[in-house]
């Protein structure tokens, strides 16, 4: 399940993962924000997944990440930092980094504290 939130105060769009996250939620969560005309053009994105189970594989990660890399630029640019407390959720999202960082407009880190993705997303 992934749920929003936006917090005007930060500007800061903040979604959970919770429970089974698939590759397919994956990509339903990138729609879903895409879709999302009400935000910034420069937009900040903080994952909560310390309460998630990443049910997918390296290789679907990895196609995700192509696909998303693939599609048209609708941010000038984007941030997110992602909250993580599991070991396997940890290694992921490291993996995910990588694919990341070949995204020019797209920065990505991973935490394990709420306030240290805050203190990056806010610098």
């Amino acid at each position: 399940m992934v749920s929003y939130d936006f917090d005007e105060e930060l500007g800061i769009l903040k979604f959970h993962f919770i429970g089974q996250i698939t590759i397919k939620d994956l990509f339903e969560n990138a729609l879903t924000i895409v879709q999302n005309d009400a935000l910034p053009r420069d937009v900040k994105l903080l994952a909560y997944a310390d309460k998630a189970d990443f049910v997918f594989s390296t290789e679907e990660l990895d196609g995700f990440w192509k696909a998303l890399a693939a599609g048209e630029r609708k941010f000038t640019s984007v941030k997110e930092a992602i909250i993580v407390a599991r070991p396997k959720e940890t290694a992921l999202t490291y993996i995910s980094s990588k694919s990341a960082r070949q995204m020019d407009h797209f920065k990505f880190s991973v935490f394990s504290t709420e306030a240290a993705a805050l203190a990056w997303l806010l610098e």
